[in-house]
């Protein structure tokens, strides 16, 4: 199972938080999902693309030491 808090600045507020389960029921299949994808970028180094939808979309992309995140429809 994967969970995902929203950050904030005083830290992480887990009220709020998202579960993803392995081996998600109908019903979550259709509202949640999260998709990670390993490729190569635009300057050659390794990156790391996280989606995740839930009530919207979010994306993290990963690239040596740098993150960059963006929310809405990507």
């Amino acid at each position: 199972m994967r969970l995902w808090a929203k950050s904030t600045n005083s830290g992480y507020n887990y009220q709020n938080k998202t579960f993803f389960s392995l081996s998600p029921t109908e019903e979550d299949k259709k509202s949640k999902a999260l998709r990670i994808t390993r490729a190569s970028g635009s300057d050659g180094n390794p990156v790391v693309l996280i989606k995740v939808n839930h009530e919207g979309e979010s994306v993290a992309t990963l690239n040596v030491g740098e993150a960059r995140v963006s929310s809405g429809n990507c």
